[in-house]
């Protein structure tokens, strides 16, 4: 029987599994580190238990914050996104993520992300996301 390869674009690389990827990081609840305390649950996702690169985000921390001080608001947003998608570029997937957020728009208080990637052949992938 002759082995067959795997064709190139197949795997974590193709498009929808890397938007797969990226959400299942997104919107799993990391677990809140020690010091949090706006509540007292901490959240967290079973699947990071044990896990010494965990996969969640702690976006879901974001609604417990005041959004007054949009600056520092966004940059945990996008300091909160770029820590949960971290794993890819660790892991090989992508060269490169980078994480943008603003709010929609200066009424409302949803947060838009986009997320760049940069695969491993320097295509670049955008995805965007509003949280409400």
């Amino acid at each position: 029987m002759e082995s067959q390869s795997r064709p190139q674009n197949q795997g974590v690389f193709r498009t929808l599994h890397l938007i797969t990827a990226a959400l299942v990081s997104l919107l799993s609840d990391r677990v809140a580190d020690s010091d949090w305390t706006y509540t007292l649950d901490k959240c967290g996702w079973w699947g990071d238990a044990n896990n010494q690169q965990p996969i969640g985000s702690r976006l879901w921390q974001l609604a417990s914050l005041p959004s007054s001080n949009t600056e520092t608001y966004l940059a945990m947003a996008e300091g909160y996104a770029t820590e949960s998608l971290a794993w890819m570029v660790n892991d090989g997937v992508c060269k490169d993520v980078t994480c943008t957020a603003s709010f929609t728009d200066s009424k409302s208080q949803e947060l838009y992300l986009n997320v760049t990637f940069t695969k491993p052949d320097n295509s670049i992938l955008t995805y965007a996301y509003v949280w409400s």
